[in-house]
């Protein structure tokens, strides 16, 4: 699948991606990749179910929900964004700090979030988050 993603061959990689999650249905990373696909391919709905698909299936893995608040943000669902943005922030702060990839996860997250709360015209929190 990831090959597919690579090629911008979207739709290969969903079909992929879902043989794959057939045959593991416990494995979240399936789900969170078929997201990113139909995230790529603005069919927003579709990320949205596979992104929960794969929270529900990996509760703590702050990488899905940052995710899922991309697409709700995309989709100007700018309050559950916000959640969305808050559970990351907290499951990727609670693991290693060392690695640069999730730094910029977290990173990413608070500027998205403080975006969010400035469209809300929440300045002072966006202000904090933004710092």
């Amino acid at each position: 699948g990831q090959c597919y993603i690579r090629m911008g061959a979207y739709n290969r990689a969903v079909h992929s991606f879902t043989e794959a999650a057939s045959k593991a249905e416990k494995e979240p990373e399936h789900y969170n990749w078929c997201g990113y696909c139909y995230q790529n391919m603005k069919n927003y709905d579709e990320a949205l179910a596979h992104y929960s698909k794969a929270i529900e299936l990996g509760k703590t893995n702050g990488e899905y929900y940052y995710n899922r608040a991309t697409v709700k943000k995309e989709m100007d669902n700018l309050k559950e964004a916000i959640e969305d943005f808050e559970h990351a922030i907290k499951h990727l702060v609670n693991k290693s700090t060392s690695d640069p990839k999730l730094l910029e996860i977290i990173y990413q997250a608070y500027c998205s979030k403080g975006i969010c709360l400035r469209q809300l015209e929440q300045y002072n929190e966006s202000i904090r988050d933004l710092k």
